[in-house]
C-alpha cells in the first residue's frame, strides 16, 4: 500500500512539474513574440505574414534540437566510455543536425525576403540574440536566488 501511495504521489508530482514547464514555455513564447514585434516594429500586415513563417521555423528548429541534438549531447556527457566507432557516429549525427539547423536558418531568411524589408530581416537576428541573452541572464539570476536561499 505504501508503494502505491508513493507511486501516485510521484505521478502527480511529475504532472505538476510538466504542467509548470509548459506554462513557463508559453510565457517565454509570449514574451518573445512581444519582444520581437517591438524590436522589428512590425506593422499589422507584416506581423500577419511574418509570424506563421517564424513559428514554423521555430517548430522545425525545436524538433531538430529535441530529436537529434539532445541524444548527442546526452551521449557526449559520457564520451569517455564511448568507443571510437560510437564517437564517430555521434560526430556524424551532430554534423547532420547542425547542417539541418543551418539550412532551416537559410530557409527562414529566404522565406522572409518576400514578407519583410531587408532591414527588418537583419534586425530579427539581433532581436532574437538579444532576447535569448536576456532570457539566459534571467534564468541565471533565478538559479542564483534559488541556490542562495538554500545556503
Amino acid at each position: 500500500m505504501k508503494y502505491l501511495v508513493f507511486f501516485i504521489i510521484a505521478i502527480i508530482s511529475l504532472n505538476v512539474s510538466h504542467s509548470q514547464n509548459d506554462k513557463m514555455r508559453e510565457r517565454i513564447k509570449a514574451q518573445k513574440i512581444a519582444f520581437i514585434t517591438a524590436q522589428l516594429q512590425l506593422t499589422t500586415e507584416e506581423a500577419q505574414a511574418f509570424w506563421p513563417v517564424f513559428n514554423a521555423y521555430e517548430a522545425d528548429t525545436e524538433s531538430v534540437k529535441n530529436k537529434q541534438l539532445r541524444p548527442v549531447r546526452k551521449a557526449m556527457r559520457n564520451s569517455e566510455s564511448l568507443s571510437d566507432e560510437e564517437a564517430v557516429k555521434l560526430i556524424d549525427n551532430m554534423i547532420t543536425a547542425e547542417t539541418e539547423l543551418h539550412q532551416l536558418r537559410l530557409n527562414l531568411i529566404s522565406d522572409l525576403k518576400g514578407v519583410l524589408p531587408p532591414q527588418k530581416i537583419l534586425k530579427l537576428k539581433a532581436a532574437d540574440d538579444e532576447f535569448n541573452k536576456k532570457l539566459f541572464e534571467r534564468l541565471k539570476e533565478m538559479r542564483q536566488r534559488r541556490n542562495g536561499n538554500k545556503d
